[in-house]
């Protein structure tokens, strides 16, 4: 039987900073069905949006028309930060490379708080709170970031495909005495596009993360188990 070292013991909930900061009435208040589409490839974000609930990727297409999710985000995290990287000089002159535009998707049936950087800019000089979970949720992104790049760096696949997992049940997963069970629907397409791999070859990785006791699936619902725990003897 494989073994894979596993960053657990497993968290429940979804982490960040502790509950959101007072908005007061600022912003609109946007509902998404699941697969709905807020912002598509290549669309400068109109506002900074904050996901009160549900869950949304964010996802490139190349050329040869694979596609790369970039990441997940949770309730607590925010994003449209590419509006802050103007790329004009003082004449109006475009330089360097502009900021990449994800598309942006709900995964679920998920509900986003919309704002516009000047309402952000003018609450968070008032209010320390606010500004200081701004900058914690900017952070969490890039450490988030930082850990995808060392996912995809330094690991096997079926170790890269267990990392991401137990990464997807810390911060949706429901604690039980059968495992951390994620929350968010994923389909072996979701997870090869997390992972920049094929299906085929995502399939063959969970399969034996399966034969290993590592985790459990039905359907689209992925469950790490606790045993995985008595090996945990590595995190990157």
């Amino acid at each position: 039987m494989d073994s894979f070292p596993v960053p657990l013991p497993l968290h429940t909930g979804r982490r960040g900073p502790p509950g959101f900061p007072p908005f007061g009435g600022l912003g609109r208040r946007h509902r998404l069905e699941a697969g709905q589409v807020l912002l598509s490839e290549g669309q400068p974000p109109p506002a900074i949006y904050v996901l009160e609930a549900g869950a949304l990727s964010l996802a490139v297409t190349q050329a040869s028309g694979h596609r790369i999710v970039l990441g997940v985000l949770g309730p607590g995290d925010l994003f449209g930060e590419q509006a802050l990287l103007d790329r004009t000089d003082a004449n109006g002159s475009t330089r360097g490379v502009g900021p990449l535009l994800p598309e942006c998707r709900a995964m679920m049936a998920s509900q986003v708080l919309d704002l516009s950087w000047r309402e952000v800019a003018h609450a968070s000089n008032r209010d320390a709170e606010l500004a200081t979970w701004l900058a914690t949720s900017l952070a969490r992104r890039v450490s988030d970031l930082h850990r995808s790049l060392t996912r995809a760096l330094s690991l096997r696949l079926p170790e890269r495909t267990l990392d991401l997992l137990v990464a997807l049940a810390r911060n949706w997963g429901r604690s039980s005495a059968s495992g951390g069970g994620i929350e968010v629907p994923l389909t072996q397409e979701d997870l090869a596009a997390m992972l920049g791999a094929t299906r085929e070859s995502v399939n063959r990785a969970v399969r034996r993360l399966e034969r290993s006791g590592a985790i459990s699936r039905s359907g689209r619902s992925y469950v790490v188990l606790p045993d995985c725990s008595d090996r945990a003897n590595w995190s990157p």
